[in-house]
């Protein structure tokens, strides 16, 4: 058997089930169990897989908010800014940008309350 696209493949049903088991897996890629395994374990090893991360259901939880920040960096606060943001825990992603902003940033917040208590 050919398997050319098997770890592409295995990627993409891990990104729709990051908790699939090894047996569903194998089901799915028409592979046995021992591939699913053996190429799961060679592509954490290279660092293709990093980790496997639940997807949270925000509103769920009560962060009912989803604020988008552009920020401006003076001078060399750039990498302080960056750093302050992602140590806030109720920022979910932060990116060092080109173009207009130097800086955008994705934060969940209870409410909009909330979030101007949080970012003002």
């Amino acid at each position: 058997m050919i398997y050319e696209h098997l770890d592409s493949d295995l990627v993409n049903e891990l990104l729709g089930d990051g908790r699939a088991s090894l047996r569903s897996l194998a089901e799915e890629l028409d592979v046995s169990v021992t591939t699913v395994s053996n190429h799961l374990s060679d592509l954490e090893e290279e660092g293709v897989i990093e980790g496997y991360t639940p997807i949270i259901d925000y509103d769920a939880v009560g962060y009912d908010v989803t604020a988008i920040m552009q920020l401006k960096a003076e001078g060399s606060a750039l990498p302080e800014i960056t750093e302050t943001l992602q140590d806030h825990e109720q920022m979910i992603s932060v990116y060092e940008v080109t173009g207009d902003y130097d800086v955008i940033a994705i934060g969940k917040f209870k409410d909009t309350d909330d979030m101007n208590d949080q970012i003002k």
